[in-house]
């Protein structure tokens, strides 16, 4: 009746065995060779299931690895961003963008992030800033996800020229 389900299928070879194990006439010895061919039997079985499970394992691990790289990224493109903006808001107004956009250049770390974009714009408040980054993955890569993105955003006011006044804006 369920010969069919993966389950149930070694059931009545499981009650045979066990049966047989059961059984008073026979010796120590035939039990301990019934108990031998189980093990056999069951070692392709865990052999399967260790497979499927580390799988698993090395996904949930490299996910792990890689969301705290995409932390770390997101840190280091907003640091980057901050820089640029405060250098900016020193800048002269013409060349704020300019200005921003140069030290945001200039400043190459050796980051795991791959620069996607940025801009800046100016606001009647001040000066804004974007920048989006794509952090290659590594044992994510089982799960077929290649990268992670990151984004970053900050703004600098108007009025904080000549301070250290940056304000993040969180973009994750």
């Amino acid at each position: 009746m369920f010969t069919n389900w993966p389950l149930m299928a070694g059931l009545p070879r499981l009650a045979e065995l066990i049966r047989r194990l059961n059984a008073p006439y026979r010796s120590r010895v035939g039990r301990e060779a019934e108990l031998r061919t189980m093990r056999r039997a069951n070692s392709a079985d865990m052999a399967v299931i260790f497979a499927v499970c580390s799988i698993a394992l090395v996904g949930i691990t490299g996910s792990a690895i890689d969301l705290s790289r995409r932390v770390l990224a997101k840190s280091e493109l907003q640091q980057r961003l901050d820089t640029a903006l405060r250098e900016a808001a020193l800048a002269p107004a013409g060349r704020r963008v300019a200005t921003a956009e140069a030290v945001f250049d200039a400043d190459t770390p050796q980051s795991i992030a791959q620069i996607a974009s940025r801009s800046f714009q100016i606001e009647a408040g001040g000066l804004s800033g974007t920048a989006t980054a794509a952090v290659p993955t590594t044992l994510s890569s089982v799960l077929g996800v290649r990268s992670l993105a990151v984004q970053a955003s900050g703004r600098v006011a108007a009025d904080a020229v000549g301070q250290d006044a940056t304000e993040p804006v969180d973009g994750s």
